[in-house]
């Protein structure tokens, strides 16, 4: 036809949380529309680099290219640049190991207001993570001793907020329950990294993932205009979970009417339909964050406050 894509965008808006936008386009370009967008550029998966050899052709070296990387995720992260740092679920395989079955360990926290707070940690019953009570505040008041303390979960996620209890102390040192609570929800703090012998980093961003195809302003060949899907240069938007309660909505932008009744060209969904495929394949994906406080489980309270940052 011989009309060039690309004259303009229309993107969406996250109607809830946090939430960026990165297009991932084909030799097509676009322009940033309405909605706030982190990167949408003209992008191509770049060609492999090549290593140099011996003389017998093997490799002199390979880099240390870190955990192996599911190829599927690996296609989406070069199709998409902006995406270079989603990961997919990691395994708690090793975080569970730190405390058996029918057992309790003392475990500290830092995670937003917590630093190396205190937290009795023990199996879900059945499941892939951690329940926590995590100290949140203690008090002495007319010879009395009590302490709040705030229900979490460590798994693939780090959240807290949705229990917890009072309890006081007897005469005897020992504690008893004085009531409870109990929400729907939860914060979350960060998604599960890597866990070493004594520490589980959760620094990762929990991220929801959603797939659109913008619509581009194209001429017609008498003049004037219409608006078209462009599947091609499908866009990713990423809303940030902050909370296991809620959701995520997307608000197009106002579109001028056609100005002719022109067809459309052909709408390319292979590469969208891949990249669906693969999302939906990520029970937990989370994107690196490089500039977060620290966010972990540490079963050493010396190696906890070690790598607290100084206090503002």
């Amino acid at each position: 036809m011989g009309v060039a894509w690309g004259v303009r965008a229309v993107g969406g808006v996250g109607a809830f949380g946090v939430a960026w936008v990165v297009a991932a386009c084909a030799g097509r370009s676009s322009e940033a529309g309405a909605a706030p967008a982190l990167a949408s550029a003209t992008v191509a998966v770049p060609r492999p680099v090549a290593v140099a050899g011996s003389d017998d052709g093997s490799p002199l070296s390979k880099p240390d290219a870190g955990p192996p990387v599911d190829p599927e995720l690996a296609w989406l992260r070069g199709r998409v640049p902006s995406l270079a740092g989603l990961h997919a679920d990691t395994s708690v395989d090793a975080l569970l190991a730190w405390v058996p079955e029918g057992t309790e360990a003392q475990l500290w926290v830092t995670a937003d207001k917590y630093r190396c707070a205190a937290a009795t940690a023990s199996r879900v019953e059945g499941g892939d993570r951690l329940s926590l009570l995590i100290v949140d505040s203690e008090s002495h008041t007319g010879g009395k001793h009590t302490r709040e303390l705030m229900g979490a979960y460590a798994g693939r996620l780090l959240s807290y907020g949705s229990n917890g209890r009072r309890q006081r102390q007897r005469a005897d040192g020992s504690w008893v329950s004085d009531g409870g609570w109990g929400r729907s929800g939860g914060s979350v703090a960060g998604a599960l990294g890597e866990v070493s012998a004594e520490r589980a980093s959760y620094a990762g961003r929990p991220v929801h993932l959603q797939l659109t195809c913008p619509d581009v302003e194209i001429p017609c060949a008498s003049g004037g205009s219409r608006f078209c899907r462009d599947c091609a240069a499908f866009e990713v938007h990423v809303h940030i979970l902050t909370s296991l309660h809620g959701g995520f909505g997307m608000r197009g932008a106002a579109r001028r009417p056609a100005t002719c009744s022109d067809p459309c060209p052909p709408n390319d969904r292979t590469d969208m339909e891949r990249a669906r495929g693969i999302i939906a394949s990520l029970k937990t994906p989370w994107m690196e964050q490089t500039d977060a406080a620290p966010t972990a489980l540490y079963r050493s309270l010396a190696l906890c406050t070690s790598e607290l940052p100084p206090t503002k």
